[in-house]
Parts: C-alpha cells; sequence; structure tokens
C-alpha cells in the first residue's frame, strides 16, 4: 500500500489530467449517473455531454489488434498528458485495465484559453466513455468504476472539442486502481 501510495503522489504531482469531471460512476450512454455523483462535484467542475459522442474519437487510440503495437503500450503503468498553451489538444497512451480495476484521474488546470474551460474526455476503446468541463479549479481527482476490460486515455481540449482553441495549460494522470 505504501509503495502505490508514493507511485501514486509521484505521478499526480507530475501530471496533470484535464476535461470534465465525473466522480464514482461512468458513463458510456447506457450508465444512469445519480445525482450524489453530480452534486459531490467540486466547484469549477461540471460533467461534459457531447452533442455528437458517437463523433468523438481518439485519434491517438490504435487497435489492440493491430499487431504493431509497442510492448509497453499495454503495461499498467500511469499515463501522463501535457496541454501546453500552443496545443489544442493532447492525449495519453493507452492503458489497458483488467477485470475489477478502477480508473484513477487527477488534473492540474494551470491557464484556462480565452473561452475559460479545459475539456477532458476519456475515452474506452478509442471511443468516447466520458467527460468533464474544467472552468474554475486548479485539481481535480477522481475514480471512474470501469468494470472491464478495456483500454483507456484521456484527451485534454483548450474550450471544448467543437470550439477548440489555444493558451491553455494543464497536467494529467491516469491510472489503474486496484
Amino acid at each position: 500500500m505504501g509503495i502505490k501510495k508514493v507511485l501514486l503522489t509521484s505521478f499526480m504531482f507530475g501530471a496533470i489530467i484535464l476535461g470534465t469531471t465525473q466522480n464514482a460512476s461512468a458513463n458510456n450512454g447506457t450508465d444512469t449517473i445519480n445525482d450524489d455523483t453530480i452534486k459531490s462535484l467540486p466547484e469549477g467542475v461540471e460533467l461534459y455531454y457531447p452533442k455528437n459522442p458517437e463523433l468523438l474519437v481518439d485519434e491517438n487510440y490504435v487497435n489492440s489488434e493491430n499487431l504493431t503495437i509497442a510492448p509497453y503500450a499495454l503495461e499498467q503503468l500511469p499515463r501522463n498528458v501535457y496541454l501546453r498553451t500552443s496545443d489544442t489538444s493532447q492525449s495519453t497512451t493507452r492503458l489497458q485495465l483488467y477485470s475489477g480495476d478502477q480508473l484513477g484521474m487527477n488534473v492540474e488546470p494551470q491557464k484556462f484559453g480565452k473561452l475559460g474551460t479545459i475539456t477532458g474526455i476519456i475515452y474506452r476503446n478509442g471511443v468516447y466513455y466520458q467527460g468533464y468541463v474544467f472552468y474554475n479549479t486548479n485539481r481535480f481527482v477522481t475514480t471512474v468504476n470501469t468494470g472491464d476490460l478495456s483500454q483507456y486515455s484521456l484527451r485534454l481540449y483548450c474550450g471544448n472539442p467543437d470550439e477548440l482553441q489555444t493558451g491553455c495549460a494543464a497536467d494529467g494522470v491516469i491510472y489503474p486502481v486496484k
């Protein structure tokens, strides 16, 4: 337990993940989000509901059937993402979760663009899974219940996917929670 805390703490300070946030349960379009989850979000964080979630695909996702995947791509190490002021979006590499694992996430916005928001979207197997909007927070940490064998990534957007801009800065990390 002590080693996990040390590793987790070091990665959380070294990485920040931006996006719309949800606590406790994942929303893949069929799951329901309970009122306690929405009420438990800190000030400056809201759930993100895209107009067309089927159009949101993480372009950095590589199908697991593709044999050109680097061996390290499926390791269960934390995945970091760094959104810099010259970027419109940045993504982590894939993180493989196994049955019983949950997805931990830490996002630390440092600078918001002209729209005043940063959006973070969690992708499952390269397709939209859950999203968060950050507009007035300096740190958000949550755990998302996943309960399946899938690969997850986090993409941070400056603004939102429909109105991308530059000028944002944030760090984030996703990691397995046993």
